[in-house]
């Protein structure tokens, strides 16, 4: 409500209240109006006064007070000036100095206050003049004198290299001339030739009185000699380095002195040097530190600069007794002004004086006047009724609405009365809606506490959500228990086979040739294929955890795929006991299009873990169509143990085994989880039906297209190679420091029937080639003596072995380094470490007069090779001669171990291609090169050498992918070729353990 609306205005009014004060206030503004001009007439003598201080004092005093701090600054800078060490900070300073002399002058021609003497003017002028000329005379000197030393350390580091070069000289021919000592003492301690020790050179009587004459005479003196020319040099260093500590003429006289002596010895002593050379360049840089002395050298600079410091610090003196004498001056006109200044104040203050008298007079008058105004106007007219209303005001804030209120009376007071009536009204109506607003409020309280209700079962919600993430974190840290307790698992699962592995050896070191050695084995390889198993669980759960599962769809057959997991586990059925069955619906395509190798780990996993849990009947692979289009089903069967139906949901968790009472099947727990990781990233699902003692039958589905066409036939049965011929009975001499090593190559040559030399340096064979002739020489890298080049250069400066062939042996050549090696003259490379095939096939190449060749590991095979070569896929006389040394069986552990391991490595390839990194492309090439050279695979050795070596060249993705793809296809074919030469080769007896 506006406060327009609490007034009802009378039509008329009288002389009020209003009229009243409007009197009053004219009465106090003629009162003003006199005040206002007897001080205007009071104060203008007190402005005379203050304008001849402003006008005349001030300036001239504030233009001294200016003058004098910024001689205080250039009193302040002048030291630094002086001790300035850069030209930048020197034109700073500078810089700074004009400033504040600009500021100066400006401030001092200023002074035209007829109060400042004429005389005294002049002279502050002079001296700022001065000073400023004294300060640009000072700051010249200091750029000179900065220039100077600029030019002397250049000068001095000219020395300074001269004196070091000197120094090397002094001390390679004090060292040669130590060595000289040596030997001649050497020679002197010597046996007579009469004496009865064995000596291989006898020192006679007169040789040994040269010797003594020459250390006395030739070899002392020109050891002293050498020494003194050191230290010469060493003393020079020295002089050059102190220049810097000269700070007088006498000084600097001393050590030109000091420094033509120690030269003058310095020519001497490098005159004695023996090696006409080595004193031609001695005398050079003699030349060259002479020029110390020389005019214009760093002794002329270092005077210079002495006398430009000492000119520098007499502008510095001159500069202090100006800037005293600046000061003074200032402060006698200080001194004056303020004399000035005090004589204007005593007059302002007089003035001031008289104005405050009439002030107090014309303010009395008015104070009387005001007071016989308000004592008729308000006490009589208005502070009465002004206290009626504050009772009625008070008494309504208190809470009581009946109160009266006199309104009568036509003037402003009437109003402010009527106002307050109308206020009273509208308390009384607020009143009444305050109770109606607080029974709303009433209602308000109820719809909060049935909110609250609300909330509190909400907080009951969330509490117990809480108790589920609790209990999610117990299950949590089951987990971490499980792994935990997998850790110690795999600790003992691997210790279980290693120990086998370690006792079964010992055994074999003691046992005698016969069938339990055979035994002892077939156990080491059974403990060992455990152990294999084990890590490659691991590895696949490893593998699968960091960089999930990457699918490869391509056409296969399903009928291979099976056939290869049997072939892969029927060693194991076998030795088992237990038949493996391949039960396929005809009604299922042949070939399909989808992940083969990720289908064949699943399969090797179950039929792995049936054939562990089972101890009779038969392992079933069954594979039938699903209900909709594409879904092919497969399952896995046995007859071992079962699970119990409790157990069978965890038993696809990682790290849980199935155990049968207080049995322990070796193994990790990761087969199932791989697998159910595998085929829910091929989009199918697994699951199991079993119980205990009655088997386990595991299955799952998967979506596998019908391939659009046949797969491609592998190429044909790999052409015979014929190896070259190598007569017997050459001799070979081994230069090899390993024991192993040479244990190896040994029995390979005696394998080859071959004779061998085995030394362990490059003494021993020079000397073995020495005594008689040898064929061949297969000569290690790295010798204790030396390296394989330096062996094969001073046998080559034999002259019965100058066409000897030479065989390079190492484990750590680069590729690229082979062609340097070869074209030194070794006629070929054994990249260690080599089969007994390949070491046939180096020796009958150089020995029929083939001429050189690299290992297969050079990796500089022409690049059609990698494409199209006719090169062998499989070594067969490598394959041949190893089963005849290890037996089928091992053999045929060998080829699953490579293929599980070569399936791996060109999986982890393509994932790296695709994802770019060749990095890691090149160090899997390396995997599988070894592996496939360990196992005669040639072609594919190459192709993955040659793929190591020429990765980093690679720079397009695309181009990384299909040189990735071309290996792998070499893969395949070569494993085609391997199961191929394997089937149709009989099986040999195996190898007797002697």
């Amino acid at each position: 409500m506006s406060a327009q609306s609490y007034v009802n205005p009378a039509p008329s009014r009288r002389f009020g209240l209003r009229e009243r004060l409007l009197v009053a206030l004219f009465l106090g503004a003629l009162a003003t109006v006199l005040v206002a001009v007897v001080g205007w007439i009071s104060f203008q003598r007190v402005v005379g006064s203050q304008q001849a201080i402003i006008r005349d004092t001030l300036p001239a005093a504030d233009a001294l007070h200016e003058a004098v701090r910024g001689n205080a600054r250039l009193a302040a800078l002048a030291p630094r000036l002086a001790r300035v060490e850069s030209g930048a900070e020197l034109a700073q300073l500078r810089t700074l100095l004009a400033d504040e002399s600009a500021r100066i002058r400006e401030r001092l021609a200023a002074l035209q206050s007829p109060h400042v003497e004429p005389e005294l003017r002049t002279r502050l002028q002079a001296t700022g003049e001065a000073l400023a000329v004294r300060l640009e005379a000072m700051g010249d000197t200091i750029a000179t004198r900065l220039a100077l030393r600029a030019s002397r350390a250049r000068e001095a580091e000219a020395l300074r290299e001269a004196i070091d070069a000197l120094d090397g000289l002094a001390r390679m021919h004090t060292e040669n001339a130590t060595a000289l000592l040596v030997t001649t003492l050497t020679s002197l301690l010597q046996p007579p030739a009469n004496s009865a020790a064995a000596a291989p050179a006898p020192v006679t009587g007169a040789e040994r009185a040269a010797a003594r004459d020459r250390l006395l005479d030739l070899d002392l003196d020109t050891l002293e000699r050498m020494h003194e020319l050191t230290l010469t040099v060493h003393g020079l260093a020295f002089l050059i380095d102190r220049l810097d500590e000269v700070d007088s003429a006498a000084r600097l006289q001393a050590a030109r002195a000091e420094l033509a002596r120690h030269l003058n010895l310095l020519e001497r002593r490098v005159r004695d040097i023996p090696d006409p050379g080595a004193r031609a360049q001695g005398l050079q840089l003699h030349d060259a530190v002479a020029r110390a002395l020389a005019d214009g050298g760093a002794v002329d600079l270092r005077a210079l600069e002495i006398e430009l410091r000492a000119r520098s610090d007499g502008l510095q003196n001159e500069v202090g007794s100006l800037t005293t004498e600046l000061d003074a001056l200032a402060g006698e006109l200080i001194h004056r002004g303020g004399r000035i200044l005090a004589s204007a104040g005593s007059a302002a203050e007089r003035s001031a004086t008289s104005g405050l008298i009439a002030f107090g007079v014309i303010a009395a008058a008015l104070l009387l006047v005001t007071a016989a105004v308000s004592w008729h106007v308000l006490r009589r007219h208005t502070l009465g009724r002004l206290l009626a209303l504050e009772r009625a005001t008070l008494a309504l804030a208190g809470g009581q609405r009946d109160v009266a209120i006199d309104t009568s009376g036509d003037d402003e007071l009437a109003s402010l009365s009527r106002a307050l009536e109308r206020f009273r009204n509208d308390a009384i109506e607020r009143d009444r809606l305050a109770e109606a607003l607080r029974l709303q409020q009433q209602e308000l309280e109820n719809q909060v506490l049935a909110r609250t209700a609300e909330l509190r079962e909400a907080n009951a919600a969330l509490a117990r959500e809480t108790a589920e993430h609790a209990t999610a974190r117990v299950a949590a840290e089951k987990a971490d228990h499980a792994k935990t307790a997998f850790l110690g698992t795999v600790s003992h699962e691997l210790r279980t086979p290693m120990a086998g592995i370690l006792g079964l050896l010992e055994l074999l070191e003691t046992s005698p040739p016969d069938a339990e050695r055979s035994h002892y084995l077939a156990q080491m390889r059974a403990a060992a294929t455990l152990l294999l198993e084990l890590l490659e669980d691991m590895l696949d759960f490893a593998r699968i955890e960091a960089g999930g599962v990457h699918l490869d769809t391509l056409a296969f057959s399903l009928r291979d795929a099976v056939n290869d997991v049997f072939a892969v586990q029927g060693t194991r059925a076998a030795a088992r006991g237990l038949a493996l069955v391949a039960d396929i619906d005809p009604g299922v395509a042949d070939v399909v299009v989808g992940d083969r190798r990720k289908l064949s780990q699943i399969l090797l996993n179950l039929v792995g873990n049936a054939i562990k849990f089972s101890d009779e009947g038969a392992v079933t692979v069954r594979v039938s169509r699903g209900a909709q289009p594409d879904v092919v089903c497969f399952a896995v069967e046995d007859h071992g143990i079962g699970i119990d139906p409790a157990r069978q949901a965890e038993v696809f968790e990682p790290f849980v085994q199935v155990r049968e009472g207080g049995r322990h099947h070796a193994g990790t727990g990761l087969g199932l989880a791989v697998c159910r990781r595998l085929v829910r990233a091929m989009g199918g699902e697994i699951g199991l039906v079993s119980a205990p003692g009655q088997g386990t039958t595991v299955s799952f589905e998967l979506t596998l297209p019908v391939a659009p066409r046949p797969v491609a036939e592998q190429a044909g049965p790999v052409a015979e190679h014929e190896p070259a011929p190598l007569a017997p009975g050459h001799c070979v001499l081994v230069v090899e420091d390993d024991e192993v090593n040479r244990m190896v190559v040994e029995r390979f040559l005696d394998g080859l029937d071959q004779r061998s030399i085995c030394v362990s340096d490059i003494q021993a064979g020079l000397q073995v080639l020495n005594e008689r002739a040898v064929d061949l020489v297969l000569i290690d890298m790295n010798l204790p003596d030396g390296d394989g080049r330096e062996m094969l250069a001073r046998m080559r400066a034999l002259a019965p072995h100058t066409d000897t062939p030479a065989v390079l042996m190492s484990a750590h050549i680069p590729p690229h380094q082979v062609d340097a090696l070869l074209a030194a003259g070794f006629g070929a490379f054994l990249s260690k470490p080599f089969s007994r095939a390949r070491l046939r096939a180096v020796l009958a190449g150089l020995l029929a007069g083939t001429g050189p060749q690299a290992d297969a590991a050079r990796g500089s095979a022409p690049a059609a090779e990698a494409a199209g070569s006719t090169a062998e896929l499989v070594d067969r006389d490598f394959l041949r001669a190893e089963e005849e040394a290890l037996g089928r069986a091992v053999l045929d552990d060998i080829v699953r171990v490579f293929r599980t391991q070569g399936q791996a490595l060109t999986d982890a390839l393509i994932a790296g291609s695709r994802a770019g990194d060749a990095e890691q492309c090149a160090r899997l090439a390396h995997k599988l090169r070894g592996a496939a050279f360990n196992l005669g695979l040639a072609r594919l050795g190459n192709c993955a050498a040659r793929l190591e070596q020429e990765i980093r060249q690679i720079e397009a993705d695309g181009a990384l992918a299909v040189r990735v793809q071309d290996l792998v296809g070499v893969y395949g074919q070569t494993m085609t070729a391997l199961a191929e030469i394997l089937d149709a080769a009989p099986r040999q007896p195996d190898a007797d353990p002697a």
